[in-house]
């Protein structure tokens, strides 16, 4: 069922249907990008080169490249304790 409003079109979803946006797990996708955002940000104001491969990681994880340094992101939504180690590991830890 479509509505329109304005720009928008509001598309109700059957009970149980995903969300063809988020799917599984859009969500969880979208809080590693956004790390991965604040990542490159700190790596540019420190002046590092920055690079994010997606089809070296294995199962949905990604690699990240920052200066001479790489680690691998999880493809799960990210907790301050691994996002604290990931920083260590690519030389962004305070």
């Amino acid at each position: 069922m479509h509505l329109t409003s304005g720009n928008f079109v509001r598309i109700f979803l059957p009970f149980g249907q995903k969300c063809p946006k988020f799917g599984e797990g859009g969500a969880r996708r979208w809080m590693r990008d956004r790390f991965i955002a604040e990542i490159r940000q700190e790596a540019r104001e420190l002046g590092l080169s920055f690079r994010v491969d997606y089809r070296k990681g294995k199962g949905g994880h990604a690699m990240v490249y920052v200066g001479d340094k790489l680690t691998t992101l999880p493809s799960r939504e990210i907790d301050p304790k691994t996002a604290r180690k990931i920083r260590k590991q690519l030389g962004l830890a305070e």
